[in-house]
């Protein structure tokens, strides 16, 4: 996250030479998409049907228990599209399919909360911090929601 601007980049590394590097440190890392929580506290690696979660610091609150270091797992049945942190939290992610945008919880309780938002063919998301809103593209139509 770049601390003057507030712009949260994303990695690729399997463009990077230094990849080797995060193989050694948690070797389930090593590709896929990866977006920093507007927190600085979790890195999301985003992968063909599963997010991986690594804790960056420790996170004690109401629902979730996390030690720095820790990395959850969290498996779906459909390829994933895209998947961004609801900023406003940062304990849920909204995930893109192919036919659905589905919103799951950071909780270490089972069960784990995920919600089918919507379903809707090939929806593209995007998230205005500013206005709390969720846009998302589904069949040339653009539509937002207040999250």
């Amino acid at each position: 996250m770049d601390s003057f601007t507030g712009k949260i980049y994303e990695l690729n590394l399997t463009s990077l030479e230094s990849a080797p590097f995060f193989e050694q440190v948690f070797p389930s890392f090593n590709q896929g998409k990866w977006i920093l929580s507007s927190d600085s506290k979790k890195l999301l690696c985003q992968k063909d049907k599963s997010v991986e979660i690594l804790w960056l610091e420790e996170v004690i609150n109401n629902s979730v228990i996390r030690e720095k270091g820790d990395i959850e797992k969290i498996y779906f049945e459909q390829a994933i599209n895209d998947v961004i942190w609801h900023p406003k939290t940062d304990s849920h992610l909204i995930i893109s399919t192919n036919n659905s945008i589905l919103i799951t919880e950071l909780d270490n309780r089972p069960p784990r909360n995920t919600i089918n938002f919507i379903t809707t063919p090939s929806p593209q998301i995007q998230y205005n911090t500013k206005s709390e809103t969720l846009y998302f593209l589904s069949q040339e139509r653009l539509y937002q929601t207040e999250l």
